[in-house]
């Protein structure tokens, strides 16, 4: 990410910002603002070292690329410093200058917006943290309010929840739908399966034998085979039950006829005895 030097000044003007803060409304300064200097000094020192960013010093690079990380790589002190201590000198006075300035520049922007500086300090005690969007509204409002930096916050909620709302009904849209053309599929998928068993003229699936088959068959007590006979075994044993039906009716009606025929001849026996008896007498 490259950075112009107006920009480079910039931020070391909004690193010092806590610093001036404290000296203008506390007159006082504390060790709060350590990690700002540090960072300002860093931006100062890479703009004169190695970015030639100094109108006295030129575009030069002083030191090596990873100077200012020596001591915890543990390189050699001397290895980096290719410069005199009188340029040493020079390049920890222009550091200074550009902080220098940056610090009055600070100074003056803050002094210049005193009510604004309180105003976005009472408002951070209560609300505890303000945007870009609401920083820029106190700063160009005329009299800003602390209700009117409160309602942008409340106004870009209520944009993202009706955001995500709208998002989240698009999901679940996009959810029922797919699952409307999952039942469609399923339900064109039985119609077909209908039609293809109709005709077949009541067919079973291939699908159904497999089943079929692959069910282990139910044994019957007594080892008592379930096999299912076959049609011509079905039809001789329908010829044997009919043929021994017919034996008996047969059977049936010659021992009838036999009785009747004993019958006639007792009769007859009977007659002729009592013939004799009466010739006698």
């Amino acid at each position: 990410m490259t950075s112009s030097r107006n920009e480079m000044i910039d931020r070391i003007v909004l690193s010092l910002g806590g610093r001036v803060a404290e000296e203008i409304v506390l007159d006082d300064i504390s060790t709060g603002a350590s990690n700002d200097i540090q960072q300002a000094t860093a931006i100062a020192r890479n703009m004169v070292t190695r970015y030639g960013m100094s109108d006295k010093l030129g575009t030069v690079l002083y030191g090596s690329e990873h100077s200012s990380d020596e001591v915890f790589l543990g390189r050699d002190f001397s290895s980096g410093k290719n410069y005199s201590e009188e340029t040493a000198a020079e390049i920890d006075v222009e550091i200074r200058n550009i902080i220098s300035n940056a610090y009055k520049t600070c100074k003056t922007i803050l002094t210049k917006n005193i009510d604004k500086l309180h105003f976005i300090a009472e408002y951070l005690l209560k609300n505890e943290f303000m945007d870009e969007e609401q920083f820029r509204a106190a700063m160009e409002m005329e009299n800003p309010t602390i209700e009117d930096i409160e309602k942008i916050a409340d106004d870009k909620k209520k944009k993202s929840d009706e955001e995500n709302k709208k998002a989240f009904e698009e999901r679940l849209k996009e959810e029922a739908e797919a699952r409307e053309r999952e039942e469609a599929l399923r339900q064109d998928a039985i119609r077909r399966e209908a039609e293809r068993r109709d005709a077949d003229n009541g067919m079973l699936t291939d699908d159904f034998f497999r089943n079929v088959w692959q069910t282990p068959a139910k044994e019957e007590p007594h080892g008592k085979d379930t096999e299912k006979p076959s049609e011509s075994e079905a039809n001789a044993d329908f010829d044997d039950v009919q043929s021994t039906e017919q034996t008996e009716a047969f059977k049936d009606d010659s021992s009838s006829d036999n009785v009747t025929i004993d019958s006639n001849e007792s009769s007859d026996e009977n007659k002729n005895s009592s013939d004799e008896n009466v010739s006698e007498e």
